[in-house]
């Protein structure tokens, strides 16, 4: 009986977690591989590093012929400028951009939507503001402000329906809080 229970808890929750995460998504990543979320303030003088942060769309599973967002960007980000792979935009992300694609973009996949330059305003993860630890600062995804929307959104081509986006979280700092325990205590989870 506690092994079925434990079955269906399980299912249940990929079920869950899977829609959850099926949905059109919009993350900041901190490489041009596409894998790494989080970052910490690097190891140098404060203002002296110069990175490119990478605005992807997730599971658009669509051509998209415009996409509008912002971003929120955190203390420790200096925002330099957008880089673009179009000449049709209006606005900057950390005050809201639109952006078009005169031949449509495939989004079947991770796909870089623009290429952001920031300076690093931190040092190994201290705050610019009287060097206190400053984890967890976040770095969010929501709707142009200019559009007067609850959501980034999204044009898809060719039948240029719009559809909204979920805006992801990106940290910096990241501190991920572990629970102790013992292996006989995992092992009871499953008897």
């Amino acid at each position: 009986m506690r092994k079925s229970l434990l079955l269906i808890a399980i299912v249940f929750t990929i079920a869950i977690t899977g829609s959850a995460y099926a949905q059109p998504n919009i993350q900041i990543y901190f490489d041009d591989g596409l894998a790494l979320g989080s970052a910490n303030c690097p190891n140098a003088p404060i203002g002296t590093v110069m990175d490119t942060l990478y605005v992807v769309a997730n599971n658009f599973d669509a051509w998209i012929s415009a996409v509008e967002f912002q971003v929120f960007y955190p203390p420790q980000l200096f925002f330099v400028a957008d880089n673009l792979d179009t000449p049709l935009s209006i606005g900057s992300s950390p005050t809201g951009i639109s952006i078009a694609w005169a031949t449509p973009k495939s989004c079947f996949g991770s796909t870089v939507l623009a290429q952001v330059l920031v300076i690093w305003q931190c040092n190994d993860c201290v705050s610019i503001v009287g060097g206190v630890p400053n984890p967890d600062a976040p770095i969010d995804i929501g709707p142009n402000p200019g559009q007067n929307l609850t959501a980034a959104r999204a044009v898809e081509w060719p039948n240029q329906t719009t559809f909204d986006i979920v805006g992801m979280r990106s940290l910096i700092c990241a501190t991920v809080p572990v629970e102790e325990t013992t292996w006989g205590q995992i092992k009871a989870l499953y008897n």
